[in-house]
């Protein structure tokens, strides 16, 4: 009676195994594309005011820029590019300090996880952004989590929920 449970859950989780093995994993060059269809304006209204994000492809699209402004007044600025086939974004930051991400693999191409790879100037500006996940909805729609660490409040998220306006 044990042997035939023991081969219907080997039989059963060599299936779930397969599965997972024939999922799609979408790596830099695909995530390069899913940040190459933000490019133009998008805001969201936060409680201090109205955030722009501005993506502008350069050097024939191999970088996208991120600019991104509160009220009107840009505070950070993020360049988006490929390295060995991952994807990489340098952001300099309105903390004083410029964290470097990777996106790592994934199986949603909606999805964008920024892992922390490093940062520069955090001995005199502690508080970051240390990952980020960005989530395109549809073709209008992008949510970005932002979580911060190193401050005295400890670990915090902000979200924001974009628009596509051009």
């Amino acid at each position: 009676m044990k042997i035939k449970h023991i081969i219907a859950l080997s039989i059963a989780l060599s299936g779930t195994f397969g599965a997972a093995e024939a999922r799609t994993v979408y790596t830099g060059k695909d995530e390069m594309q899913v940040i190459r269809s933000l490019v133009g304006t998008w805001q969201a209204q936060t409680s201090i005011g109205v955030m722009t994000d501005v993506f502008i492809p350069f050097n024939n699209g191999n970088y996208v820029l991120g600019e991104e402004l509160m009220n009107g007044k840009q505070i950070t600025t993020t360049v988006f590019y490929l390295v060995n086939g991952e994807l990489r974004a340098d952001h300099y930051c309105d903390f004083g300090n410029q964290p470097r991400y990777t996106a790592k693999p994934t199986y949603d191409n909606a999805t964008i996880d920024f892992e922390f790879r490093d940062v520069t100037d955090l001995d005199v500006n502690p508080v970051h952004f240390h990952s980020t996940t960005w989530h395109l909805a549809d073709a209008t729609h992008l949510t970005q989590d932002w979580y911060i660490s190193g401050g005295l409040k400890g670990e915090k998220v902000i979200q924001m929920n974009f628009t596509k306006k051009s």
